[in-house]
């Protein structure tokens, strides 16, 4: 719930803080003047970019227990090399073709099911979210 201040246009001063309201409400308020208005209260929208940048520790947070294990224990020369770059990286791009054409590749060996790359790859929370320098 918002509290909303109304200005009276004749005193230019605030007016008592008024009901709150949620989105779709209609409020009605009265003036110091005795005049009424009504208005539909919607608040403010506010927008956020995507979280695509995560942190390497965020991404293999991702995987289970099981499938982390088993890529540390994979002598697929491909698994090697997907493992040892993630070790070697500051951050994971979730935009990254490498990236999905890897998980697919897990995917394919069977050391992940078949919906977790596309799992993996969902946008990141703030608590994932890489904040270093890119």
């Amino acid at each position: 719930m918002s509290t909303i201040i109304v200005i009276d246009r004749i005193t230019e001063l605030p007016i008592e803080p008024q009901v709150a309201a949620i989105d779709g409400d209609w409020v009605s308020e009265t003036l110091t003047n005795g005049s009424v208005i009504k208005y539909e209260y919607h608040p403010p929208v506010l927008t956020v970019d995507p979280i695509r940048i995560i942190t390497v520790r965020a991404f293999m947070q991702r995987f289970t227990q099981a499938e982390r294990i088993a890529m540390r224990a994979s002598v697929d020369d491909i698994i090697v090399d997907m493992m040892e770059d993630l070790r070697m990286a500051s951050y994971v791009d979730l935009d990254d073709a490498t990236l999905a054409a890897g998980l697919g590749y897990v995917n394919y060996i069977t050391l992940i099911a078949a919906p977790r790359p596309a799992e993996m790859l969902v946008d990141g929370t703030l608590a994932e979210k890489y904040s270093g320098i890119l």
